[in-house]
């Protein structure tokens, strides 16, 4: 059954298929929520908006679909049937011409860290305003009230006495250093700013009151995430170095 996968509210992401021949140009993603299960093959997502202006999908042509469920990230082929109002709320009936499948993320490799990060939850009306805009003019706060465990150019692993819900939105702030092949300073002290995905937030065994949450960036661009893959890269050849 579909909806035990899926449920409304759940975050979707809906990118644009490329036309053959079009080359490099990026692919347009959508990002909004499940409004309503019909069937098996029949759902309703809010339409998308972008500055108060309804971002109207093409009726003749394929999207893939992403959702963030408290199962993980699921993806499947759809294209829009209708688009209409109700309750005065613009909704959009998409049709599911592949079965769900879980989608495996592209992997980016894990380095194991220990560094404060700052994080807070977004609210409703921040996350409605990232998913219309996707990016965000907020601030974070001051307090580090996380500890990164692991990182990637992919997303974040981190503990903190918070447990969040999957799919919600996460603001970091953190910041990361490195060294060159010569050994002088690389990106001292670069400050990131980035919002992500929660996959999971489970408590921590033998803990009690420590969560450990996997995230995936949002918004990252590419500049940041190669810096990010550098900076791994670097901290790595430093640790084959000295032999640990």
């Amino acid at each position: 059954m579909l909806n035990e996968y899926i449920r409304p509210g759940n975050v979707v992401e809906i990118v644009e298929l490329q036309p053959l021949g079009r080359g490099s140009s990026p692919a347009k993603t959508y990002r909004t929520k499940i409004f309503d299960i019909v069937s098996e093959d029949l759902i309703k997502l809010i339409i998308p908006s972008d500055h108060g202006t309804l971002q109207l999908l093409d009726q003749d042509r394929e999207y893939e679909m992403y959702f963030y469920t408290d199962n993980g990230l699921y993806q499947c082929m759809t294209f829009m049937k209708e688009r209409y109002r109700t309750n005065n709320i613009p909704v959009m009936d998409m049709e599911l011409v592949t079965n769900l499948r879980k989608y495996q993320r592209r992997e980016y490799y894990r380095f194991s860290c220990s560094h404060p990060l700052r994080c807070r939850p977004l609210t409703e009306e921040e996350s409605e305003d990232f998913m219309e805009r996707g990016v965000l003019d907020a601030a974070i706060g001051e307090r580090e009230n996380a500890l990164m465990a692991d990182i990637s150019g992919g997303g974040i692993r981190f503990i903190s006495r918070d447990r969040y819900e999957v799919g919600s939105l996460l603001l970091f702030g953190f910041e990361l250093n490195g060294e060159d092949r010569e050994g002088d300073i690389l990106n001292m002290k670069k400050q990131y700013r980035l919002v992500g995905h929660v996959i999971r937030s489970d408590l921590l065994e033998n803990t009690g009151d420590q969560y450990e949450t996997r995230t995936q960036y949002a918004n990252i661009d590419n500049k940041d995430r190669e810096s990010i893959i550098r900076y791994i890269f670097e901290q790595e050849r430093k640790l084959r170095k000295t032999g640990k």
